[in-house]
């Protein structure tokens, strides 16, 4: 259990076990955060149920240095109908170490450096999978995006550029219908004239 604001957080807990029956054990806990300081204990059975315990109240991991790794982003955009036609864009992503983060967007294809005018508002807890949703994109149209990720340890990663384009609304039979008609009589468009 790690020490949040010098008290023990004892709804992080978390239990790894290993039942071999030997003598010599080595467990893998990989999801201690760097820099923070945690209460850990031993326990260990013999074949005969006999139960030892050790309690370290200030274990320490070393302090974290290196910057979140960003992976996996993925996006999907659906339209949701209603008397407006909206998009509806799901961005997620996975970090190697709990983080929290936000996405920032530009309308457009953009290159470059350039900071985006738009963004999501920041996660409120830490973790590993990430997902935001964005619902201010219009239909039919090119959007460029970017992933922060910060740890608590004040690192920040910034991924790549990637840009998605937005379904839009399908035209009707009527419309499709309509629209060839004009291109194979250009002369029915004129009569409106």
């Amino acid at each position: 259990m790690p020490y949040r604001n010098n008290r023990l957080s004892t709804d992080e807990a978390k239990t790894v076990s290993d039942k071999a029956m030997t003598t010599v054990h080595e467990l893998a806990a990989n999801d201690f955060e760097g820099g923070t300081i945690y209460q850990v204990e031993l326990i260990g059975k013999d074949v005969k149920g006999n139960q030892t315990s050790k309690l370290i109240e200030t274990f320490s991991t070393s302090k974290d240095d290196l910057p979140p790794v960003i992976s996996q982003i993925q996006t999907e955009s659906a339209l949701s109908q209603g008397k407006t036609v909206k998009v509806q864009s799901v961005i997620s992503w996975y970090t190697n170490e709990p983080t929290i983060g936000y996405v920032a967007y530009e309308k457009g294809v953009i290159t470059g450096d350039k900071e985006f005018s738009q963004k999501i508002p920041i996660e409120v807890s830490y973790g590993k999978k990430h997902v935001a949703v964005i619902t201010k994109f219009e239909p039919g149209t090119v959007y460029s995006f970017r992933v922060y990720a910060n740890d608590s340890a004040g690192n920040t990663t910034i991924s790549k550029t990637f840009t998605v384009l937005t379904p839009k609304q399908k035209e009707s039979v009527f419309q499709l219908i309509l629209k060839n008609f004009e291109s194979t009589f250009g002369w029915v468009g004129k009569l409106n004239q």
